[in-house]
């Protein structure tokens, strides 16, 4: 019964307590609007607070970084977007404390002159803007001793100035500069924050690693001819990540000056096959050389790209000049040929006919290859060449033998060349022949050694050389 009587009570007095808050409420709304429009009554949006102060007004700086879009090296910028915070005190705006409400929270429209805020500016800003969709992305606090804290979003676009001479084992330092375009120290000075940057949770760069972050006051640097404007800095360091340019740029071409030495192992008189693989290399290192810095700036200096695809492309031009100094050798030997036989007056039907003769009787030995003999001044395969073993170099009593086969032959009377002109023959011929031999099987050890040698020494000095990325000198420049 007495539980009943209690909730009849309360039902009876629930109108009157929700007509008191209302009442209350509408009150409240009401004070605060007459406390708006007190404090904004009169407000010179133009000075700052305390500008009939001896000391200047102190604004604190946080930057919330909530991404980094990209860093681009052809253009020399980073792209970020962040919540510029700033907090600082106008005597102006104190008012009374109302009860419920620890701050006014503004609409952003008060900041068209109807507010003073400070005049921060990016110094290195190429681009930037503003975010207002649905509604302008900034707000504003005031509490009842005056503090205000401003926050504001948005995009920026931010010159960086690199140092590419590592790239892409590089180490970059962009920098965010802020300062006052029109006050002087002696009217605002802008302070970090105790926490001066914080990223966004999860912050992740795909070309890069974010190493460091630094801030610093750079007021004494941005001097005008009227004073000092106060200045701050904060300076991100960035690592590139080098893996792409492993995959795409290093082992390509590394397997393309590879792919060069095989022209080594053809033979001699391959010579389509030869040129063609030396000019397919060539071509294929000039494309790769273009594509890898075609999303690179002009610079005047040598980057560590260029050196790397500079090399690359001098071994495999190398490989290709090889194969003409190993043609000019063989071609020799067809030039002593037909000066032997000018000199020896013998008609051309005389020599074609005793090579062929001889063809049909030389009878290599077991074991002993003609595969690699010179050509006759017909084009056909001459076997007056010394025979060689395989994978064996001639001997002097395996030459013997064939110069003395060869002066047999010579001596049957149905031969029109005689004993000495055979000795001649394979005495010219063959010395050519050799020496083109040597040459491959020379470069067959000197080019992987070579590549090698430079690979270390490329490695070594990249890896551990630390190039200057201070870019202060070219930001006090500008700034003058």
């Amino acid at each position: 019964m007495e539980l009943n009587t209690a909730l009849l009570n309360l039902l009876l007095c629930l109108p009157i307590l929700l007509t008191r808050a209302a009442t209350n409420r509408s009150k409240l709304l009401e004070e605060r609007a007459k406390t708006v429009a007190s404090i904004l009554h009169g407000h010179d949006y133009e000075v700052p607070p305390d500008f009939d102060k001896v000391y200047p007004t102190e604004v604190t700086v946080q930057l919330y970084v909530a991404s980094i879009d990209s860093i681009d090296e052809s253009t020399m910028d980073m792209s970020l977007i962040v919540f510029l915070r700033q907090w600082w005190v106008d005597g102006r705006l104190q008012y009374d404390k109302l009860p419920g409400m620890d701050k006014l929270e503004l609409d952003p429209k008060v900041l068209n002159k109807q507010l003073w805020v400070p005049d921060l500016f990016f110094l290195n800003e190429k681009v930037a803007k503003f975010h207002e969709v649905t509604v302008d992305n900034k707000l504003l606090h005031i509490l009842h001793n005056g503090s205000v804290f401003y926050s504001a979003r948005i995009s920026l676009v931010l010159k960086c100035q690199m140092n590419l001479i590592k790239f892409p084992f590089d180490t970059q330092i962009c920098h965010i500069n802020m300062a006052s375009y029109s006050f002087t120290t002696d009217n605002i000075v802008f302070v970090w924050h105790e926490e001066p940057i914080v990223l966004r949770h999860n912050f992740v760069l795909q070309q890069f690693d974010l190493e460091d972050m630094k801030t610093s006051v750079c007021t004494d640097n941005f001097r005008s001819i009227d004073g000092l404007y106060s200045c701050i800095r904060s300076d991100f360091k960035f690592a590139r990540r080098y893996g792409y340019y492993m995959a795409q740029i290093y082992l390509p071409s590394t397997l393309v000056v590879i792919l060069s030495w095989v022209s080594f192992y053809l033979d001699i008189d391959a010579v389509p096959a030869r040129i063609s693989l030396g000019l397919l290399t060539v071509l294929t290192m000039t494309t790769q050389s273009a594509t890898a810095n075609s999303h690179l700036p002009p610079v005047s200096y040598i980057k560590a790209i260029d050196v790397w695809m500079a090399m690359c492309l001098f071994f495999v031009f190398a490989a290709l000049i090889e194969y003409a100094f190993v043609n000019a050798f063989a071609r020799d030997e067809r030039k002593r040929l037909l000066r032997t036989v000018k000199r020896l007056n013998l008609s051309h039907s005389q020599l074609t006919h005793s090579l062929e003769e001889a063809s049909e009787r030389l009878v290599p030995s077991r074991g002993v290859s003609t595969r690699n003999v010179p050509m006759n001044v017909s084009g056909r395969a001459s076997p007056i060449a010394r025979p060689v073993r395989p994978s064996h170099r001639p001997s002097s009593s395996s030459v013997d033998r064939s110069r003395g086969g060869l002066a047999k032959m010579a001596s049957d009377r149905s031969s029109p060349v005689d004993t000495p002109t055979w000795n001649i023959l394979a005495d010219k011929i063959s010395k050519s022949r050799r020496k083109a031999s040597r040459l491959d099987r020379f470069s067959r050890v000197a080019f992987p050694l070579t590549f090698g040698v430079f690979n270390i020494s490329y490695w070594s000095f990249y890896m551990t050389w630390e190039a200057d990325t201070d870019t202060t000198y070219f930001l006090s420049r500008q700034w003058q």
